[in-house]
């Protein structure tokens, strides 16, 4: 099913709540769905509610179980296996909330954001991924059938990236040979509402921070340091924060400040993460941008390292030379 062919329907969507580019990218499709005269149905964690209730105060709100991923190792694949019991728990969970809901409420499509137990036989279910074909080492590679019989549950599987290799923002990661999901897939190109201008450049550095908690409040501790320490001649913003102890910090910035705010930048810093990929390639040839994958995820440092490669993006790892190496870029 194409997404411009879905018109005049009811649909549940809902995103991951694992970091806020799920539903940055999220709140593109609501978007383009509304536009098509579609009748949306939000189903969101506490955690994501607000950013819901600023972007679409007039739609119909729903909670859900959250998936609190949380980082208590530096290695992700160790963080994941820790955390399957409670992770197959919320899927479980999710899929009773929906099952719950269409008792009493008729509805068409549910668009799922990478939440595996969002889906029901009662409608047409469709999982929103740019993983297809994760990158992992080989001792991990099992993970990548799981992820495959995750996937191969719902009836369609939309991939927010282009399909031919050539133009791809994901590489290897939205690509795959296996039969079963090829049937599913398509393509809806990039979601990102990011719209360059003209705009003369006043800021000359912009961080911004993103993903879930210790791994984000590290990197924000460590070019927290960094910046009032070096450079402090330059006009520097980080957005995104924990907190705003200082002059050059800030908390949430919704999209539409954080599109204005790139625009009216030199340099940006950021994570690696897909969500914000999708907006950059639109400025990847017109400002420099520096990429800082987080640490032993394996999606991000595929990710830095390919747009190294096809668009020669500076990226610089997270370890005990990320001062000087940060410092040598930005001098």
């Amino acid at each position: 099913m194409q997404l411009n062919k879905i018109a005049n329907k009811k649909i549940i969507v809902s995103a991951l709540d694992w970091g806020m580019g799920h539903c940055t990218r999220l709140s593109v499709l609501i978007n383009i769905l509304q536009q098509q005269n579609n009748d949306i149905i939000i189903f969101t964690t506490p955690e994501q509610k607000q950013f819901w209730i600023e972007q679409f105060p007039n739609l119909e709100i729903q909670d859900i179980p959250p998936y609190n991923i949380r980082y208590t190792s530096k290695y992700s694949i160790i963080n994941l296996s820790l955390q399957i019991p409670k992770i197959i728990k919320t899927i479980i969970k999710e899929y009773k909330t929906i099952k719950h809901y269409l008792k009493t409420n008729q509805v068409d499509y549910i668009i799922s954001d990478s939440r595996y137990g969002l889906k029901n036989s009662l409608c047409t279910s469709i999982i929103i991924t740019h993983q297809v074909n994760m990158q992992l080492p080989k001792a991990l590679r099992i993970a990548n059938k799981i992820h495959h019989i995750l996937l191969n549950r719902f009836d369609i599987i939309w991939i927010p990236d282009f399909q031919e290799d050539q133009k791809s923002l994901a590489g290897k990661l939205s690509h795959t040979i296996n039969n079963k999901l090829l049937k599913k897939i398509d393509y809806i190109n990039p979601l990102s509402s990011f719209e360059a201008s003209d705009d003369k450049p006043v800021i000359d550095v912009l961080v911004i921070l993103s993903g879930p908690n210790p791994a984000k409040s590290e990197l924000e501790n460590k070019l927290t340091v960094f910046f009032e320490t070096n450079l402090n001649t330059l006009n520097i913003l980080m957005i995104n924060c924990n907190n705003e102890d200082k002059s050059f910090k800030r908390k949430f910035i919704n999209p539409k400040q954080l599109h204005i705010l790139i625009n009216r930048s030199k340099i940006i810093i950021s994570r690696s993460g897909y969500s914000f990929l999708m907006a950059s390639y639109q400025f990847v040839h017109t400002k420099k941008l520096i990429l800082i994958p987080t640490p032993n995820q394996y999606e991000q440092i595929y990710l830095a390292e390919y747009w190294k490669w096809k668009y020669s993006v500076s990226v610089i790892n997270e370890d005990d030379y990320l001062q000087k190496n940060l410092k040598n870029l930005l001098s």
